[in-house]
C-alpha cells in the first residue's frame, strides 16, 4: 500500500482555527520622523513681523533677503521708496 496524498496542508493565516488578525499599525506620527509644516513665505512671514510689532526697516532687510522671490523684493524697493 502507498500514499497518494497527505492530509495535511499549509492554509493561510485567515482559516487557522482561533486566529485573530493582529490591528493594523498606524502609521508614525509626522513629528516622529521630524517632518515639520512648511514655513511661511517672506511676504508672510514680513505681515505677521509687522503685527508683532517688529519695525519697518527689519521687515525691509528680511524682504530684502531672498533675491529669488520678485514679490519679496518688490515690496521691499517700494519700502525703501516710501522713506520707511
Amino acid at each position: 500500500m502507498r500514499q497518494i496524498t497527505n492530509e495535511y496542508a499549509i492554509l493561510p493565516p485567515t482559516q487557522w482555527r482561533g486566529y485573530i488578525d493582529p490591528d493594523v499599525a498606524l502609521p508614525p506620527e509626522p513629528s516622529a520622523w521630524a517632518a515639520c509644516p512648511p514655513l511661511p513665505s517672506l511676504v508672510e512671514q514680513a505681515c505677521v513681523d509687522l503685527r508683532d510689532g517688529d519695525s519697518p526697516k527689519t521687515v525691509i532687510n528680511a524682504l530684502d533677503a531672498d533675491r529669488g522671490d520678485e514679490l519679496a523684493l518688490t515690496l521691499a524697493s517700494l519700502g525703501r521708496a516710501l522713506g520707511i
